[in-house]
């Protein structure tokens, strides 16, 4: 079977978590008789790393908020849809929802019949606030409401709970700025976009 796996972030640049998750899983992949390349950022070329291909596709260094915020097409799609096309994979494996890999991404791998998998490796796959934290003080329970969510985002700005609450109240009610009005259904969008899309979903959990 050949098989990418697709993450924002990758050696020899970048050696965090994901990182190494994703490289031990490509070598287990390739212990397993598969052939698996990973697709990263960087310079448009190809790489090896520990006898692993490496696909670079330019990084999305774009100030575009809509892009940002995963509700535009990242400038490196085309790049990505050509490579997915050429090597005919059997399943995409994505570790990253970035600027540089996005819901669109994602989209495009489905269009062209391709198994999706996804893993979760960092809680702002679904928290706006990025660490699963309420107000930076409490553990979240993880649902999605829309004043406490639209609160504890503001909050992330530097203001009190108290005072991030009344803004809340303001925003969601006037419906402005649309920006922040509107980024907790575009959060629950996008994970109901994700769900329709992946074949199988990884999370970790305690």
């Amino acid at each position: 079977m050949k098989i990418a796996l697709v993450t924002a972030y990758f050696y020899p640049i970048s050696s965090g978590g994901t990182e190494k998750y994703v490289l031990n899983l490509a070598k287990n992949l390739i212990a397993d008789q598969n052939e698996v390349h990973i697709i990263t950022t960087g310079n448009n070329e190809i790489s090896e790393y520990d006898g692993i291909k490496i696909y670079h596709i330019p990084d999305e260094l774009s100030n575009d908020p809509e892009i940002l915020s995963g509700t535009k097409a990242s400038t490196n799609l085309h790049f990505f849809i050509k490579l997915l096309a050429q090597n005919q994979y059997s399943i995409i494996h994505f570790h990253t929802l970035t600027p540089a890999f996005n819901i669109f991404h994602i989209v495009a791998a489905k269009s062209l019949n391709l198994k999706i998998h996804f893993t979760a490796h960092v809680p702002s796959v679904t928290c706006l606030h990025g660490d699963l934290i309420q107000f930076g003080i409490n553990a979240c329970d993880g649902l999605i409401k829309e004043h406490r969510c639209t609160a504890c985002y503001i909050s992330k700005k530097g203001f009190k709970k108290g005072l991030s609450q009344i803004m809340a109240t303001a925003v969601t009610t006037l419906n402005y700025p649309t920006s922040i009005a509107r980024i907790v259904e575009r959060k629950r969008q996008n994970l109901q976009l994700l769900n329709k899309l992946c074949d199988r979903i990884f999370l970790f959990t305690n």
